[in-house]
């Protein structure tokens, strides 16, 4: 009796052994924009790979934009993917709607960013993550506000920013792709909310600090420090008072920004607020109630 019941499950094992070997495969899961975000995110590191593009690979990240805001979006994707960023498309599972999302390879030297586009509705806005794998939880933030508001174009830096001796630290270095899609953007006057994150030590007491770069504030950032005042959060205001060196003076994307006229606000969220996830959708929604997005 017992070798017999052993005989069965070894023919038992095998038949499984064999089906699994020689089947169908389970189906690849669908695209998720949180699932193709958090391993973008986690496959950088400081000493990973990065160079700067040349002069015309930059021009190319250019000129996908525009084809993209043209309505070209075949010719804006061949024309990232000439970049090594791919494109994927899907169906957002929390949402249900239609996104595509172009991302380099961070194993290699072209590790230039992802670009996250909800297909909706035409670009309203974007938010950016410069700092990802660095200021943690930004690109979660830069998550819920593309959720949250149909049309956003979110767009992630593609190596920490210490990759390539700091080369890849693409809020101080025009020469990035990075900086050439939002330039592109910036010149056809999307607003561009930029997320970082300090330490709570750095700035005690305060829970983000609103700035604008180079620019005097307008109506924008002046109604961001007042619905996250109005949430509850501490904010320092860069315009009014010393934010304890936080303040992205020296952001090349908000100094393109202004050269535009275009509405930049940087935003430094601490780091309590951006592990909670309550106080990160708190943060989430008075962002989205400030309204910088294009009706």
């Amino acid at each position: 009796m017992v070798s017999t019941r052993l005989g069965a499950l070894v023919l038992l094992l095998v038949a499984t052994l064999l089906s699994g070997c020689g089947g169908e495969s389970a189906p690849a899961p669908a695209p998720d924009p949180a699932r193709l975000l958090a391993a973008h995110v986690a496959g950088l590191a400081p000493d990973g790979r990065y160079r700067p593009p040349r002069a015309e690979e930059s021009r190319a990240a250019g000129a996908a934009v525009e084809l993209l805001l043209a309505g070209g979006t075949e010719r804006g994707a061949d024309q990232l993917a000439s970049l090594g960023m791919p494109a994927t498309r899907g169906t957002d599972p929390v949402t249900g709607r239609p996104f595509t999302v172009y991302a380099s390879d961070a194993r290699t030297e072209r590790s230039w960013g992802l670009v996250l586009v909800d297909g909706s509705a035409p670009a309203r806005w974007v938010v950016e993550v410069p700092h990802p794998a660095y200021d943690l939880r930004t690109e979660d933030l830069g998550l819920d506000l593309f959720r949250a508001v149909p049309g956003t174009v979110l767009l992630v830096a593609g190596a920490h920013r210490k990759a390539g001796g700091g080369a890849a630290d693409v809020a101080h270095h025009e020469d990035s792709v990075f900086h050439a899609l939002a330039d592109a953007y910036a010149r056809h006057g999307l607003a561009q909310l930029q997320l970082h994150g300090f330490a709570d030590r750095n700035l005690p007491g305060t829970d983000a600090v609103v700035s604008t770069g180079q620019a005097v504030p307008g109506p924008g950032p002046l109604r961001v420090a007042d619905q996250l005042d109005g949430a509850g959060l501490a904010v320092c205001r860069a315009w009014r008072e010393q934010c304890g060196r936080l303040e992205g003076t020296s952001n090349v994307q908000g100094a393109a920004a202004a050269g535009y006229g275009a509405v930049f606000v940087h935003l430094e969220a601490s780091w309590s607020v951006r592990s909670d996830p309550a106080r990160r959708s708190t943060l989430a929604r008075a962002l989205v109630a400030a309204g910088l997005a294009a009706p």
